[in-house]
């Protein structure tokens, strides 16, 4: 899947060209993708002033917005800008899926997300297993390289 082209196309609708007269400086921030959901993709841009996120699904051709989310985070900053370039979310996904394998589990269900870190750009993967267990591997977008990695039981999610 090319991000760069279902961005462009989604630039190109009548809905993102309505929205963003009256939000010229929202940027994005965050791209997901979901196993479930295949030729679905999510673009999340961010309002700075109102601290809120403006998501924009494509599916296919079909556009969904959902505006004024509020935001899941640590502390007060400003979400840092995401400029896409070409990477290769297929060898990515490929390379996590490996670490994965090599912890003798396998996936059933994924959720990728695009970000921009105090790394730079990467992969945020989190896979659920058959054996529901949860791993989350974050990748460089650059070189693959393992930022951190965690593999769970869902059952370590529960409040105590």
């Amino acid at each position: 899947m090319n991000l760069k082209e279902k961005l462009d196309y989604l630039k190109g609708t009548n809905e993102f060209k309505e929205w963003v007269k009256n939000h010229p400086s929202d940027y994005l921030v965050s791209v997901f993708l979901m196993s479930d959901h295949p030729l679905e993709v999510q673009f999340d841009f961010y309002d700075e002033k109102e601290d809120k996120i403006t998501s924009f699904s494509l599916e296919g051709v079909k556009v969904t917005k959902v505006e004024g989310s509020d935001i899941l985070k640590d502390n007060k900053d400003p979400l840092k800008k995401l400029e896409l370039r070409e990477w290769d979310l297929n060898k990515s996904l490929k390379f996590a899926e490996s670490l994965l394998k090599d912890k003798g589990e396998e996936v059933y269900k994924s959720i990728v997300a695009l970000q921009n870190s105090e790394n730079g750009p990467i992969w945020n993967i989190t896979f659920i297993t058959k054996a529901f267990k949860v791993m989350n591997i974050k990748l460089s977008c650059d070189d693959n390289k393992v930022l951190s990695s965690d593999l769970r039981t869902i059952f370590d999610f529960r409040k105590k």
